[in-house]
């Protein structure tokens, strides 16, 4: 048991097994770890999202694959450099 860490005014910061830093969870370990599962559900609904807009649109498959590695790629990809995949 830890004890408990307060701020300059008293107020009482609470131990969690996670917190979320610049869009990533970093989860409670004895090594450093990230939880993949929240960015992974994230990108996957926005990816879905995009999709569907871009079917319903009826566009070209060279539109829709320029599209897809300009505004998708960054989404899906972000945060692999601070937390790499096991």
């Amino acid at each position: 048991m830890c004890t408990t860490i307060s701020t300059s005014f008293g107020t009482a910061i609470p131990w969690v097994d996670k917190v979320k830093y610049l869009g990533i969870f970093i989860v409670h370990s004895h090594t450093f770890r990230c939880d993949p599962d929240h960015a992974t559900n994230r990108s996957t609904a926005l990816l879905m999202q995009f999709l569907e807009k871009l079917v319903v649109q009826q566009m070209k498959e060279e539109v829709m694959v320029q599209l897809l590695v300009s505004k998708c790629m960054p989404i899906l990809m972000y945060g692999l450099e601070a937390c790499p995949p096991d």
